[in-house]
């Protein structure tokens, strides 16, 4: 991290080298996931009073427990299959990857973010970023609904580089910006 004056944040600029790996890309798609997984077994869970309600309500008890352990067993493979899916689509996508496309050089400043992937190079202005999310393990950045980019905790060095990262874009997109507190 380069800086003309300690606490300017408009002098910083803040280098990050990323190698991506499986497990980087395995966390983002199932926190982002995990909210409609918790929904569906929410409503899967609804269901179940209702059939509970409707068995104790006729004196139908035996059937019930048939009912229950099928019930169980569709939310558990509904659950387990879309976690599948989400491995296997990740490590399909991963495997396509060359090994210099698994490398990303981020340059943060004040004017945006020059990227470095491979043998291609872009710049991505403050303005172009929608949100940008700190997780435990990793910050995401999103360009829409459908792109971004995930830059994970270990690849920032030290606690200065997460500071001087959650400062930035802090300052640069104010209430786009969800940040954790140390």
């Amino acid at each position: 991290m380069d800086t003309k004056q300690i606490g300017d944040i408009t002098d910083m600029t803040l280098h990050v080298d990323v190698d991506l790996e499986l497990g980087d890309l395995l966390r983002l798609c199932v926190d982002n996931i995990k909210a409609r997984l918790l929904i569906g077994i929410g409503i899967m869970l609804l269901v179940g009073a209702a059939v509970i309600y409707f068995f104790v309500s006729i004196e139908k008890e035996d059937m019930l427990f048939e009912m229950l352990t099928m019930t169980s067993g569709i939310i558990a493979v509904v659950i387990v299959g879309r976690l599948a899916q989400v491995y296997f689509e990740c490590r399909k996508y991963f495997a396509k990857l060359k090994n210099n496309e698994r490398h990303f050089h981020y340059q943060f400043q004040v004017d945006g973010c020059d990227v470095l992937r491979g043998k291609n190079f872009g710049h991505i202005a403050w303005e172009s970023i929608v949100k940008a999310q700190e997780k435990p393990l990793y910050f995401q950045l999103c360009f829409d609904n459908l792109s971004g980019c995930v830059i994970p905790k270990r690849c920032l060095e030290s606690g200065a580089k997460i500071q001087g990262l959650r400062a930035l874009l802090s300052s640069q997109l104010g209430e786009r910006a969800k940040l954790m507190n140390d």
